[in-house]
């Protein structure tokens, strides 16, 4: 029992330096440009290590991209609730934006999201299940934006038009808080600038009175 129990404390070890590897060096390159010796040199173990755990080099992106999104869930599905619809969708944005600025890994890879060969079963059922996580929470929010056409709060526009604008609006001025130019803005200013942005937002999508 107690070599089963220190294998497994191994494996575990193991796996969660792999991760960290694997997501300090997808967080910072292309993870298309990233290669299993890099990662295995990042994680201190060996390439065989990498194979053995996740299979090949994007079933341990999809891994940890499944991860993120789940970080990321925890964040927008339990936001600050508010009986006026608008309000939620403002909320929303304010608990991406706490979501990103602790998990600035997890917010990189969401946000730099690319496609893999899905050439195993596995790869394809962990595929499936991101497309569901990101499909609740983006139905989250059109649902909160129609509420808000009806309760008068919006201007009757597209639904699906006006969550690709937020989504990119919070997306863009987060990602400035992780340029490494003249252009980065500190994660303070992240929070002023998108409040700024929903108040001048809330006015122009707002019906007349």
């Amino acid at each position: 029992m107690q070599n089963t129990d220190r294998n497994e404390l191994r494996r575990s070890q193991t796996s969660g330096a792999i991760r960290q590897g694997a997501a300090e060096l997808f967080a910072t390159t292309d993870p298309r440009r990233v290669t299993v010796h890099e990662i295995a040199r990042a994680a201190g173990v060996s390439v065989g290590s990498i194979y053995f755990h996740f299979g090949t080099k994007d079933g341990l992106y999809l891994t940890l991209l499944e991860e993120a999104l789940d970080r990321s869930a925890r964040y927008t599905l339990n936001r600050r609730w508010s009986e006026s619809p608008l309000q939620r969708i403002f909320n929303t944005g304010e608990a991406y934006v706490n979501f990103a600025l602790e998990n600035p890994e997890s917010f990189r890879l969401i946000s730099q999201r690319i496609p893999v060969q899905l050439d195993t079963p596995e790869l394809q059922q962990a595929q499936a299940r991101i497309e569901r996580r990101i499909s609740t929470e983006i139905e989250a929010i059109r649902v909160d934006l129609r509420e808000a056409v009806a309760a008068g709060e919006l201007l009757d526009l597209p639904a699906d038009r006006m969550l690709t604008f937020l989504w990119a609006t919070w997306a863009g001025v987060i990602g400035m808080a992780f340029r490494e130019d003249g252009f980065r803005i500190g994660p303070d200013d992240v929070r002023i600038v998108l409040a700024g942005a929903s108040a001048i937002l809330a006015k122009g999508i707002r019906p007349e009175a």
